[in-house]
């Protein structure tokens, strides 16, 4: 026998006969107040404080308010900054600086070198702040705002009193608090040495100005400071001494008779150099978005610097938009012994107005310290570089180290949240303070959501406790092509000090052992007899990332048909693949599907993904299609001796893979036909009719076809193809039948041979 098939037969009868067959297969000179969204521009206002970084808390002595009065109100100190909340969340002591907020305002805050807040001028120092300048009221008039604020240094003798001055009341608008009084126009023995002395004093000052001060005729200069940006007509940056006569340029204008004078001002000194940016002019400040600024002193070569727009909202780093520096003349402060520089922020508005806000996110007297990323790969013992390739699978250590160098305050209640790329998976931390084996806290799995892991850390930094080293444990996860992997943020917040680090890219590598093999894929065999007496398998494995391999460290790893795995060496010199070959006997090889499966592996254990080779061998006789459900043509009634032919659909194909000569016999049976509904028989049988007319019923195995091949290809034979309408498999009637639903069963058999053989 060859094989075998049963089918069910439904046969439906209505007054209309149709037969069926289917097979089935703290606190300062000040304290933080809510925001006054009354005045000004109070739409604005809202929109800087909902979208504030988080900063410190600047409510205790280290800060001072500026001192300042008018001479008709002695004692009423009309300085219009303020410290407010971002928020009214009872942990978030986040202080904003609300310079100005309306029009005709002077703002100044400044460290109180009291209270240890200062540059120390014999060290290197870094500071770091987000800058607000608010919005135009009106959109359809984008100048009218102003004026801006200056980032100032300053040891005038006045300390916290230190304004722009004129006839000894504060000066508004274009001084922004720290340059010279522009307001006498017409005085001629008003000279440069004149307008120097209503700066602030012993000073330097970077500037960023929200509305240029350009007017120069006649009828325009006014005495109420309309001239310092002569020249410019848009929103800049500048940086000078506001007490150096150098830092402006008396200019006369004269209508024969009267004679005017006004000053322009040099907004950058010989020594400043812009670095980034280019023209610091063509600026657009007021645009209701927070800008971060840093800015650096060194202390061996004097030099002050600034980068501009160095940061993103979220924390991340970016090419800063503008950055200059400049070396400044320390005896210009006349520090004498000490070395204690007095710095802050002043900002003015005049006929127009912004709010002018400001976060501090770092101050060196409160805490200076640093930190640094890395990752290193466990597996293979190394320290990433930033674009190094790491492999699927890989454990990955990210490490954060934590320094404390020095301030006024402890490092305390440090929120770590650190960003790990969605390729990672994270298992475990810890943190280990001053590098102590037995000082060390666990980072719980249940602190890592949505590719963040935020830990508490639960000492402080200090000068004893000066260091803290997290270390976060992750596997590489597994994915389907080379992947680039973008540098990862870490931020380190607290109440007195907040620094932001990056981790490096890395680039994960998908078969970094790579293999090719001859053949590949399928390869077909008619017959056992066409299969050589040994198959060759030749190929070549390489890296992706390395240009050479040494084949005496590559072995192939085999398998045939579910076998023991066999080892092989691979061959030839150091070069760009390691070429190997191995073979199969045919005496291992079957008629129908054999399989190989093969891998290539390093003296390091990496491994090439697996390759499977099909060989399939012709021999084998089986069915292939046998058709799920064929009918008969519709009869109106019946009557005895009635032939009801096939409906279209048939078919009952056969495989032959043996050789040629070889032959088979289809044989059939089939059941009586059953009413599903009431179980009665019908009257009549399946029966086959031969070429030539000769009916036999199907009531036991009948032999209905015969083949013989004759090509040693595999063969597909169908056989409802080679009959006729009026031969094959038909129903033969022997009389009426009720109306109903017939069903039975017809049963295929494939003989390994011809009949009468």
């Amino acid at each position: 026998m060859g094989e075998y098939k049963k089918i069910n037969i439904k046969v439906f009868i209505f007054f209309v006969f149709i037969a069926v067959i289917t097979t089935t297969i703290a606190a300062c000179n000040y304290t933080k107040v809510r925001a006054d969204t009354t005045s000004g521009d109070p739409a604005d206002l809202a929109n800087a404080l909902a979208t504030a970084p988080r900063g410190l808390d600047i409510s205790d002595p280290t800060f001072r308010l500026g001192e300042f009065y008018m001479n008709n109100y002695p004692g009423l100190n009309v300085n219009a900054a303020k410290v407010i909340d971002r928020n009214q969340s009872a942990g978030d002591k986040t202080g904003i600086l609300r310079v100005t907020n309306d029009f005709n305002q002077l703002g100044a805050i400044w460290s109180n070198i009291d209270e240890a807040n200062y540059i120390d001028v014999s060290r290197d120092q870094t500071m770091s702040m987000w800058l607000y300048f608010g919005r135009p009221v009106n959109s359809a008039q984008p100048k009218e705002v102003g004026d801006g604020m200056a980032f100032v240094l300053q040891n005038d003798d006045r300390k916290l009193g230190a304004i722009s001055m004129f006839n000894e009341d504060p000066a508004y608008g274009e001084t922004l608090g720290v340059w010279g009084a522009d307001f006498d126009n017409e005085n001629a023995n008003n000279m440069t040495s004149d307008l120097i002395k209503t700066s602030i004093q012993k000073s330097y000052a970077i500037e960023f100005d929200t509305f240029a001060n350009n007017l120069v005729s006649f009828g325009a200069i006014n005495g109420k400071g309309v001239s310092f940006d002569a020249g410019k007509t848009s929103q800049h940056i500048g940086m000078n001494y506001p007490d150096l006569e150098s830092t402006y340029l008396r200019q006369i204008v004269d209508i024969i008779v009267d004679q005017k004078h006004y000053f322009s001002m040099n907004h950058k000194n010989e020594e400043a150099t812009i670095t980034t940016g280019g023209s610091f002019d063509n600026m657009n400040l007021t645009d209701a978005q927070w800008h971060h600024m840093t800015v650096k002193f060194t202390h061996d070569t004097h030099t002050l610097s600034f980068d501009y727009d160095d940061k993103n909202l979220d924390g991340t780093y970016k090419a800063p938009v503008k950055a200059a520096s400049t070396v400044l003349d320390m005896n210009h402060f006349q520090l004498g012994d000490s070395n204690k520089l007095r710095w802050g922020f002043t900002g003015s508005t005049g006929q127009f107005m912004e709010n002018n806000l400001i976060v501090f996110e770092s101050i060196p007297s409160f805490v200076s310290g640093d930190t640094s990323a890395s990752i290193k790969n466990v597996t293979k013992n190394y320290t990433i570089s930033a674009g190094d390739h790491v492999d699927v699978g890989d454990d990955l250590d990210f490490t954060y180290n934590l320094n404390y160098e020095s301030g006024a305050k402890e490092w305390s209640d440090i929120l770590a949240s650190m960003n790990l790329p969605s390729e990672v998976t994270f298992h475990s931390g810890s943190v280990i303070y001053n590098d102590d084996a037995g000082n060390v806290e666990e980072i719980p799995l249940s602190e890592y959501t949505n590719n963040n892991v935020q830990h508490q850390l639960l000492q402080n930094l200090s000068d004893t406790n000066k260091k803290a080293t997290i270390v976060l444990h992750t596997t590489v996860n597994s994915v389907d092509r080379q992947t680039e992997v973008g540098e990862s943020w870490a931020k380190f917040a607290s109440d007195n000090f907040i620094i932001n680090d990056k981790a490096p890219n890395f680039v994960i590598d998908v078969d970094s052992l790579n293999i090719s093999t001859n053949p590949s894929g399928t390869v077909n065999y008619g017959s056992l007899d066409q299969v050589p007496e040994t198959i060759p398998v030749t190929g070549e494995i390489w890296y992706s990332k390395v240009s050479t391999i040494n084949p005496n460290t590559i072995k192939v790893k085999s398998s045939f048909n579910g076998g023991s795995e066999v080892t092989t060496s691979a061959t030839g010199s150091i070069g760009a693949t390691a070429p190997f070959s191995l073979s199969i006997d045919r005496s291992k090889v079957h008629v129908g599907q054999n399989t190989l499966t093969l891998y290539g592996q390093d003296n390091t254990g990496k491994r090439t993904k697996e390759v499977t080779i099909i060989f399939n061998v012709g021999g084998g006789l089986s069915f292939g299609n046998v058709s799920p459900g064929v009918f008969f043509k519709d009869v109106n009634m019946g009557y005895k001796g009635e032939i009801v032919t096939r409906k279209p659909g048939w078919q009952i194909e056969v495989i032959d893979g043996r050789s040629t000569q070889k032959g088979w016999t289809l044989q059939a049976k089939a059941s009586s036909l059953v009413d599903e509904k009431t179980s009665g028989q019908l009257i009549g049988e399946v029966v086959h009719r031969d070429d030539n007319g000769v009916i036999a019923p199907l009531l036991d195995w009948t032999n209905i076809y015969s083949h013989k091949k004759s090509t040693d290809s595999v063969e597909t034979f169908d056989v409802a193809n080679a009959w006729t309408q009026n031969n094959g498999v038909l129903l033969q009637l022997n009389g009426k039948n009720m109306a109903g639903v017939y069903s039975g069963e017809v049963e295929w058999n494939l003989v390994d041979s011809i009949q009468n053989e």
